[in-house]
């Protein structure tokens, strides 16, 4: 069932909400981009996640 508000996440953001109520002591990294358009490979952390990975990688992050 779809909680308020979720209706205006974008189909990734509600994947990956979704695989974070079943795994949430995961760190949930994303594969974005397509090599085969001359796109970059690379992957992607959100919300809380990005910031664990942050702290732990001691890495500059940019939290939007």
């Amino acid at each position: 069932m779809a909680k308020t508000g979720d209706e205006n996440l974008t189909p990734m953001m509600r994947q990956y909400r979704s695989i974070k109520e079943t795994c949430g002591d995961a760190i949930l990294m994303f594969r974005s981009g397509d090599v085969r358009k001359g796109l970059g490979d690379f992957y992607e952390m959100f919300e809380e996640d990005a910031k664990v990975a942050a702290r732990v990688l001691k890495s500059r992050a940019w939290f939007t």
